[in-house]
């Protein structure tokens, strides 16, 4: 478990985000909810820390919404969850 500002992940791992920066993504995945129109496992709750553990809220900030749907895949494919398409 890791935890920034008061809150718990499960899972990390190490990402190169915006051309390249090495930073570590810390994240949570939540499972399917069909019942509310999510059908497979998704990101619950993320952020990017640096190298001493301080969340990367500036590097965040400057994702745009492409950069992180990317993000979002790689964290999902490398998880122990798989889709199912």
């Amino acid at each position: 478990m890791s935890w920034v500002r008061r809150r718990e992940y499960s899972r990390e791992v190490e990402v190169t985000v915006l051309g390249g920066l090495p930073l570590t993504a810390w994240y949570n995945i939540a499972g399917p909810e069909p019942d509310v129109g999510l059908p497979f496992p998704w990101i619950d709750d993320w952020c990017l820390v640096d190298g001493r553990g301080r969340q990367a809220t500036w590097a965040e900030g400057r994702m745009t919404e492409k950069d992180v749907e990317e993000l979002f895949t790689e964290l999902l494919s490398t998880d122990q969850w798989r889709l199912r398409l």
